[in-house]
């Protein structure tokens, strides 16, 4: 009898996926994956045994019962894709495994090839359920075939193995189970050690960075000072290259400022020591002005056009006006940046029509950020709030930038309360939106109420 090769089997399983039976990897949060896994391996060898078993072995009536097994993952899995409940397709799963494997005990199945199958379900156990519900598992299989044999004993069923051939399966099968916690243990140690020992490095680097910013920032504020005095011609008037000099300097040097002021909020969001105040702001002013002080910076070359469109009747809303500023700051200054002379960019404030309810009655307040620029590919579009990235479409038209901005707005919302998403398409342009509670920040565990003012 010729195998199915893996390939092969890969593609049906697939196809049975997107029929809208059991659920591809691709459709499931990655916790599903190990799940996928050994619902594929369960589908196919109980189909694979059951049709055996009725041509090959003329046994129909275990044959079906296989067959309707693989029917019971299939319909386990077409659960997991309508309810995403993976800890209960895990338990069906498991569940259907330890029917069949007793089956298998009552029937004889284990014979030759079929005492894998015991032996694999351990494995299963372990890495389905994890270290300690896998042993409650295993323990349910042990009470299971005990309790078969017993009913044996006692003539209420039948099993066709003597004693000392089930004994000697159980003992087999305990020593299996011994050594598979055991890995599991020694593995949860390692990648515990792992763990610590990264956030012991992420922390050292943190502080370093901290503390080296803070170096920096004095002397980048003493040639910021006397680059402005020189401008003002404080020490005397500046001839045309003299001041042109002067200009790139200070230029540069107010971007060098700029890095030194990011990676520090960045430290301090890492490490959750954002100091905030919340006060009540209006979100048209703040954005007005921002857009203003990043037009500044930009050559006037571009020509952009700017569209402001501010909702009358929102409230202003209490916030960390520092924060806001930065968010706005990031998301303009990208838009600006990363859009063609002649583009076109909107700033949009208005009503979200929905909010979460932890974030109070009165609803929240969406800010929208759209520009026709160079936009963001696809295949990157995962990694656009990674810290430090840059698609490759922005690097290659413009080197200057740390890629930690959205990075910034993402962290920034996330322990003070808010939502960030977007849409782009390459060469068309993006849209950045942020949602914001209109009853001010949250804290970020629980959701509730955080009121700094």
């Amino acid at each position: 009898m010729t195998t199915p090769t893996p390939g092969l089997i890969a593609r049906a399983w697939d196809g049975i996926v997107r029929s809208g039976l059991p659920v591809g990897v691709s459709t499931l949060r990655p916790q599903a994956y190990v799940v996928n896994v050994f619902s594929l391996l369960a589908f196919v060898s109980l189909g694979l045994f059951g049709v055996l078993q009725i041509t090959a072995e003329h046994n129909p009536h275990l044959g079906y019962l296989e067959l309707a097994g693989a029917g019971a993952i299939a319909l386990n899995s077409l659960g997991v894709r309508v309810t995403r409940n993976i800890p209960l397709a895990r338990n069906l799963l498991l569940l259907t495994i330890v029917v069949f494997l007793m089956l298998m005990l009552l029937t004889g199945g284990t014979q030759n090839t079929g005492i894998f199958w015991f032996f694999a379900f351990p494995v299963s156990a372990f890495l389905l359920a994890g270290k300690k519900r896998g042993l409650y598992w295993m323990a349910a299989l042990f009470g299971i075939a005990i309790l078969m044999v017993l009913l044996s004993e006692f003539g209420v069923t039948t099993i066709p193995y003597d004693l000392v051939t089930v004994r000697q399966l159980l003992l087999s099968l305990s020593i299996v189970t011994a050594g598979i916690y055991a890995y599991q243990q020694a593995r949860e140690n390692a990648e515990r050690q792992m763990r610590r020992e990264q956030q012991e490095i992420d922390q050292a680097k943190s502080e370093f960075l901290t503390l080296a910013s803070h170096q920096l920032r004095t002397p980048i504020s003493a040639i910021s000072w006397f680059s402005e005095m020189l401008l003002n011609g404080d020490a005397g008037k500046l001839g045309d290259t003299q001041r042109e000099y002067v200009e790139q300097v200070y230029g540069s040097n107010q971007r060098s400022a700029a890095i030194v002021d990011a990676i520090i909020l960045v430290s301090n969001l890492q490490a959750g020591t954002i100091s905030t105040h919340a006060e009540p702001i209006d979100l048209g002013a703040l954005f007005h002005r921002t857009i203003q002080e990043q037009l500044k910076r930009l050559p006037n070359v571009k020509e952009l056009h700017i569209h402001e469109q501010y909702d009358p009747g929102l409230p202003k809303i209490r916030y960390d006006k520092v924060l806001v500023e930065t968010i706005a700051r990031n998301l303009v200054s990208n838009a600006l940046k990363y859009t063609a002379k002649g583009g076109e960019i909107t700033v949009a404030l208005s009503r979200a029509p929905e909010a979460p309810e932890q974030w109070g009655s009165n609803g929240a307040v969406r800010i929208d950020v759209i520009d026709s620029g160079y936009g963001i590919p696809k295949a990157e579009q995962n990694k656009i709030f990674a810290k430090l990235f840059r698609a490759s479409n922005i690097k290659a038209k413009d080197t200057d930038g740390t890629g930690l901005g959205l990075y910034i707005v993402k962290a920034i919302l996330e322990q003070v309360g808010g939502h960030v998403s977007f849409e782009s398409v390459e060469n068309k342009g993006s849209t950045f939106s942020v949602v914001l509670p209109i009853d001010g920040m949250l804290k970020k565990e629980g959701g509730k109420r955080h009121d700094h003012a």
